[in-house]
């Protein structure tokens, strides 16, 4: 906490050069200390009876409801980095792809490897009631506790210092980020200019201000940091789904557009990856969605308010005719997951993957509706070619 708190002071002080120079260092622990984590439990102790499942057919249900509510989607989030802080890449059709596929695969690599070696490194005497009756009275953190009870103290320790700069690289990499991307939002108008505001150093530090800002009010509605992990992870899997919708769009509406990267097989790869989406903000739960889509049309009512009263453009000219398909997807959604399964908070009409086909089939439909509605074509040209006269990058 901490580390985070002082995360933009010093992203502001050091500027985006040093801090990529400080985070290399803290990316090359960040990897150390799980792999070797994974090393010495499995060579102290090995036990691969333990991998056993008991109940499959609960089993899947919980794998699915953990990808979405204990951090699992959460953890791999660090990919959208290499996105967001591409425009200070060189070559971003070289690097963004490889830093992205690079992310999301070393990652898998290492959190699985994790869960394996904590599977066949516990004492089988410890399980022998299942693992649900598993408990570390006294201590936090389950590597750590595991490492107490071989007694391999060394390594606890190693894993609790890890558990503090840990995080504060994180932290560095998300303030920077997070301020670009707020520093997009001005460039493209949809905040206001001072957003745009860039020191000496080249550090959008006004960016860094209300990235920070905004970060601390996550802090407020929630009471513990399981909740909050449920509600990012499942907003975040919302707002990265429109992704596929824009890329299609882009495709059709200016075709012969410049490309830093193209990516190959869009027209099958979009259409799956939204249903993913889909289905992993459906994982999150009925509360997740009720508190997000509350606050989301609280937003836009707002919004709507203030264009009313300031006078604003109506109807098709104000873009409202544009996102008409967001609201039948948000409530169809909430719908299904009121509907859906007990474990994820529904009332239990509607079972599990019957549920999540249903899910699939509203995003397919939505997805298509969306396509139908979109800005036209030759307007999605008009902005491109005002955001090249105004020098801002594509």
């Amino acid at each position: 906490m901490l580390a985070n708190a002082h995360t933009p002071i010093l992203t502001i002080a050091l500027g985006i050069k040093r801090v990529a120079q400080l985070f290399t260092g803290i990316g090359w622990w960040k990897l150390g200390v799980p792999i070797l984590t994974i090393i010495v439990l499995v060579l102290t102790s090995y036990h691969p009876e333990n991998l056993h499942v008991m109940d499959w057919h609960s089993s899947v249900h919980g794998m699915f409801v953990a990808v979405a509510s204990s951090g699992i989607v959460f953890s791999y989030l660090g990919f959208r980095q290499a996105i967001e802080l591409g425009g200070e890449s060189r070559e971003p059709g070289k690097h963004i792809p490889g830093a992205v596929i690079g992310a999301i695969a070393i990652g898998a690599l290492v959190y699985v490897g994790l869960q394996w070696a904590f599977i066949v490194s516990m004492p089988p005497s410890q399980i022998v009631h299942g693992w649900q009756h598993l408990d570390f009275k006294g201590l936090f953190g389950p590597f750590a506790a595991i490492s107490t009870m071989l007694g391999i103290g060394w390594l606890a320790i190693l894993i609790y210092a890890d558990a503090l700069i840990s995080p504060g690289g994180t932290a560095f990499v998300y303030a920077t980020s997070a301020a670009r991307a707020v520093v997009a939002n001005g460039e493209v108008k949809a905040g206001p200019p001072i957003f745009t505001r860039i020191s000496a150093n080249g550090v959008p530090w006004v960016g860094v201000i209300v990235a920070y800002v905004i970060g601390c009010l996550y802090f407020l509605p929630f009471p513990s940091w399981q909740k909050m992990v449920g509600f990012i992870t499942t907003i975040s899997v919302i707002t990265y789904g429109i992704g596929p919708i824009v890329l299609l769009q882009l495709r059709r509406s200016v075709p012969d557009l410049e490309r830093p990267f193209r990516l190959w097989a869009a027209n099958v790869i979009a259409p799956v990856a939204f249903i993913l989406s889909s289905l992993v903000a459906f994982w999150g739960g009925f509360h997740a969605l009720t508190y997000i889509f509350a606050v989301l049309f609280g937003i836009l009512a707002i919004y709507g308010i203030v264009r009313l009263v300031r006078g604003g453009r109506p109807g098709e000219e104000s873009g409202f005719f544009n996102i008409t398909w967001i609201f039948p997807y948000f409530i169809g959604l909430w719908v299904l997951s009121y509907l859906g399964p007990k474990v994820l908070g529904g009332i239990g009409e509607i079972g599990f993957y019957w549920s999540m086909l249903a899910v699939a089939v509203l995003a397919l439909v939505s997805m298509f509706w969306a396509l139908k509605v979109t800005v036209p074509d030759g307007r999605v040209a008009d902005y491109f070619a005002a955001m090249a006269e105004e020098g801002i990058s594509l």
